[in-house]
């Protein structure tokens, strides 16, 4: 008995120490340490901004024309898309073509423009304590593989790095939060800290960091939405990048009943994926074939590997035996449809002058020219040829879903 209260004493004693461990694991995660890599990387990119080349005519696309930023160093890391740049120095090496390649799109630029308005609203309203509404979340929506997370965070950061404003990107893929904070000569140095918990946002080191001036764009991950960011510890003006799925929703519920503002921005249209092509020393003929299945989707028109998966999983999203993850869905409201036969697209509005390039209205069409061949011959109808906008959109859902109703865009 005596024996058995000993080891029983003992492992009560580890579980404790156990405790205490994971007490200064968690301690020391949310301690930021100076990434030198972050530094290089602004440094890097603010010399690709002023270098940034003008690429497609604005007569022949309102899309155009889309700024190029080329990364020239293999070397420098681009936190949150490290594997992937590396990658795609490789890719154009082989091509002996400029390294990495940033795409700004036109879209992106005048989204940037639209949500810093806000932020400087949301600072405005914070010192002079306004009864004004205050938008402190944005939310960047789009189809998936169109440059939200890689493209646009960048040329938001840029934009905040030519300021000497305070950025903290969160890439919850990586699980890390990279902060960028500028310095009285003019550099930046860069915290790079491990977050394995909501315990981070009350951190020393995010607190230090924090204020209404700063920027925090969150990148999110599949099924795991916005991980452990914590609202109610944050005062900095928050940027949400998200595909319409499952992440969309979890973050909305993570913010809860407060005000933020949601616009959406359409896919590629063919002639920004010329200007791809060209930037990316890509074959425009091939690309237009991928494109009768991925549509203005980038990301499997750019890989031979991705497109290949991106058939398979249309293919089988067509004949309804689909296991993918929720997160694969779109969602709207109680709707939810296959991302690989519906895309969502920004609603534009035309007008006299310049039309605008993102909305906060949307719609969920069928994904492409394969997509639609397949209803065709699925139904034998052509009537459908003669249906536009909300009507025909109604017509695809009560074939599609065996007389589900569309209730709204």
């Amino acid at each position: 008995d005596i024996f058995n209260a000993k080891e029983e004493l003992k492992k009560k004693e580890t579980s404790r120490d156990l405790r205490k461990r994971r007490q200064r694991e968690m301690t020391y995660s949310n301690e930021g340490i100076e990434y030198k890599g972050g530094q290089l990387y602004v440094e890097a990119l603010l010399k690709a901004e002023s270098n940034a080349t003008l690429m497609g005519d604005p007569k022949v696309s309102k899309f155009l024309p889309m700024k190029v930023y080329t990364l020239e160093d293999p070397e420098i890391p681009m936190p949150g898309f490290i594997k992937l740049a590396q990658d795609e120095h490789n890719r154009m090496r082989l091509r002996k073509s400029p390294g990495f390649r940033i795409l700004g799109r036109k879209c992106f630029v005048l989204v940037t423009k639209h949500f810093r308005a806000i932020r400087e609203e949301y600072i405005e309203s914070c010192r002079t304590r306004a009864s004004a509404v205050r938008i402190r979340h944005v939310i960047l929506v789009g189809h998936s593989g169109i440059g939200k997370s890689l493209s646009f965070s960048q040329e938001y950061q840029v934009q905040a790095f030519i300021k000497r404003e305070k950025v903290a990107f969160y890439s919850v893929p990586e699980g890390r939060v990279y902060l960028y904070i500028p310095q009285i000569e003019g550099s930046y140095i860069c915290q790079r800290v491990d977050v394995s918990g909501d315990t981070f946002w009350a951190s020393k080191t995010w607190r230090d960091f924090d204020g209404i001036d700063a920027h925090l764009i969150i990148d999110p991950r599949r099924g795991k939405g916005p991980g452990f960011y914590k609202p109610v510890e944050v005062k900095a003006f928050v940027v949400y990048l998200t595909s319409p799925n499952a992440e969309l929703k979890t973050f909305q519920e993570t913010i809860g009943d407060v005000n933020s503002k949601e616009v959406c921005v359409k896919r590629f249209d063919v002639e920004e994926m010329k200007v791809v092509a060209k930037a990316l020393s890509l074959d425009f003929k091939e690309i237009e074939r991928r494109m009768e299945r991925t549509a203005g989707q980038l990301r499997p028109i750019v890989s031979k590997t991705r497109y290949k998966k991106f058939e398979e999983r249309q293919e089988d999203a067509w004949r309804r035996t689909s296991k993918e993850n929720p997160a694969e869905m779109i969602h709207i409201g109680d709707l939810r449809v296959s991302s690989k036969i519906f895309a969502l697209e920004a609603v534009l509005e035309e007008g006299d002058g310049e039309a605008e390039l993102f909305s906060e209205k949307k719609a969920v069409v069928p994904q492409s020219a394969w997509v639609l061949s397949k209803l065709y011959e699925n139904h034998q109808q052509n009537v459908i040829t003669d249906l536009k906008g909300l009507e025909a959109e109604k017509w695809f859902f009560m074939e599609l879903y065996e007389g589900c109703e569309l209730k709204g865009r």
